[in-house]
């Protein structure tokens, strides 16, 4: 009866290797340990678990494989995903990098031209002074040239009174 079984399972295992069922593979392996380890047959039932090991040992190692894929994909995707925002994030700190130098720009242009224009206000004020410490001048030697007729013309009165007294006297 066991060697019958033994014929099934081979032959079970036989079809299974043929559609590459991994599964129905991984079953023959253990039924046919089992068979041959009750009809006292270790060698025989050595052999078919150590396939049986082996191919659950790959499937294992397959599934591992897989999961450490799936795992590597979803990192690539995930750093794909900070890639881009930090492209993203890069790319609005150039623009408003690119903001502010031209707002700076702006500011240096407008700095110049306040520049010039007090540069031309400081001149023309040293010209203003200069012209009005002329006027001054001006206006002081003519008040000191009306000074010198005033006393002229008091010496003048001076004289005639005196003039005018004298021959009084006389």
């Amino acid at each position: 009866r066991i060697k019958k079984a033994i014929e099934s399972a081979e032959e079970a295992l036989s079809l299974a290797i043929t559609h590459n069922d991994a599964l129905s593979r991984q079953k023959c392996y253990q039924i046919l340990a089992d068979y041959y380890n009750k009809q006292g047959n270790s060698k025989k039932s050595l052999e078919y678990q150590t396939q049986f090991n082996l191919l659950v040992s790959a499937q294992q190692n397959e599934a591992l494989k897989a999961r450490q894929i799936n795992e590597l994909e979803q990192h690539i995707q995930t750093a794909g995903l900070e890639n881009r925002a930090t492209k993203a994030k890069l790319s609005q700190q150039a623009q408003k990098l690119n903001q502010t130098n031209t707002s700076l720009r702006m500011a240096e242009r407008s700095l110049r031209t306040t520049t010039d224009y007090l540069l031309a206000t400081t001149d023309s004020l040293r010209e203003i002074g200069a012209l009005n410490k002329q006027r001054q001048m001006e206006i002081d030697l003519l008040q000191k040239d009306k000074d010198l007729a005033d006393i002229k013309i008091k010496e003048q009165e001076a004289r005639i009174e005196n003039e005018t007294l004298a021959r009084n006297f006389t």
